[in-house]
């Protein structure tokens, strides 16, 4: 097996350089919310080859009551001008394309930790961990996550 590694920055992002290298793993961390969703699903669809999988880390966003909360809340965002989260239409268009195999709903606790500051109170981190682990055991918890991991493959 041969190992390749591409680390492109974002303005390669618009796949001009990158098409058709056919990499049979891509690991997409934090980047396809900065870009039109239609152009990241083809930017990565064709670093794939069929049958090749691709890992995504993305902030998403279900709740409008939280999408209300986090900007009233007096803490700063950690925000780029051009990003946004991922939604349900958004992850709809991308599996259309690069069907999902597994998919995580991380950082329910998440924005707690950014309103109560974890590092300054070291239980409180320790607390946000198990009511995490808690709360991934309700049904339909997912709505309220700060993150997805995705694992996709691309079909053959």
């Amino acid at each position: 097996m041969e190992w390749r590694i591409a680390a492109p920055s974002k303005c390669d992002f618009d796949g001009s350089n990158l098409k058709n290298r056919n990499f049979d793993t891509v690991l997409a961390m934090y980047i396809v919310h900065h870009s039109p969703i239609e152009m990241a699903v083809a930017t990565l669809t064709c670093l794939i080859r069929p049958g090749g999988h691709i890992a995504i880390l993305e902030p998403i966003a279900f709740s409008r009551w939280l999408q209300k909360f986090r900007d009233v809340v007096p803490v700063e965002k950690d925000v780029s001008p051009d990003e946004r989260q991922l939604d349900h239409t958004d992850l709809a268009k991308f599996s259309k394309s690069l069907p999902f195999e597994k998919q995580w709903y991380i950082y329910l606790t998440q924005r707690l930790g950014r309103v109560f500051q974890p590092s300054k109170f070291p239980r409180l981190n320790q607390m946000f961990r198990v009511v995490h682990q808690w709360l991934l055991k309700i049904p339909s918890s997912n709505y309220f996550a700060g993150s997805i991991v995705i694992l996709a493959r691309r079909p053959v």
